[in-house]
């Protein structure tokens, strides 16, 4: 459950291209603000800036290393209704 402002930075490691990742953020007590590192791409999804109170936000991505992208490309976001 996320009580606070959050940045998410570029995970470590080596991730391989195909690799794919799923982060889950609920919002407790207030909506939260959410924000992203440059490790991170949009594709086909837009990046929340925030999370609703009492919410939860569900993102996948996906490693992509084509033409040295190399970056997680953000896939799909659902908000809990």
């Amino acid at each position: 459950a996320q009580n606070a402002q959050v940045e998410f930075k570029t995970p470590a490691g080596t991730p391989v291209d195909g690799q794919k990742m799923m982060i889950e953020i609920w919002a407790t007590g207030a909506a939260r603000n959410i924000l992203f590192g440059t490790g991170y791409t949009a594709a086909g999804a837009v990046f929340p800036t925030s999370v609703p109170q009492g919410k939860k936000v569900t993102l996948g991505f996906e490693y992509d290393t084509a033409n040295s992208f190399n970056t997680w490309l953000l896939i799909g976001a659902a908000t809990q209704q």
